[in-house]
């Protein structure tokens, strides 16, 4: 677990190394396959863009879990879905924000 160091103790790092934690400790727990469910939230930008920022702390945090599951020599055997329940306006709107737009991503 040495590839996260300590990031300030941000929240959604947090939630990613304890799904590190768990995955590691799978033999001790006697699991073959899990699910871990890690939300991030402050996407309801209505008011300002702070979009690269979100996205700048996610990758963060997944370029850390990733190099932790490639130290367990497990990458190949992780399935990271991300999905978003509602899209965002490409323009502005007059608070610098954005809008509710159509359709979810799913990477």
């Amino acid at each position: 677990m040495d590839s996260y160091g300590n990031p300030n103790g941000i929240g959604l790092h947090l939630t990613f190394k304890a799904a590190a934690q768990y995955i590691k400790a799978r033999d001790m727990r006697n699991v073959d396959r899990e699910i871990f469910y890690i939300e991030q939230g402050g996407y309801d930008m209505h008011r300002e863009d702070l979009l690269s920022g979100n996205f700048g702390e996610l990758n963060n945090c997944l370029k850390h879990f990733i190099t932790e599951m490639k130290e367990q020599d497990l990458w190949d055997n992780i399935v990271i879905i991300m999905g978003s329940d509602f899209g965002r306006s490409i323009t502005p709107n007059a608070n610098g924000g954005t809008d509710h737009a159509w359709g979810g991503n799913y990477l």
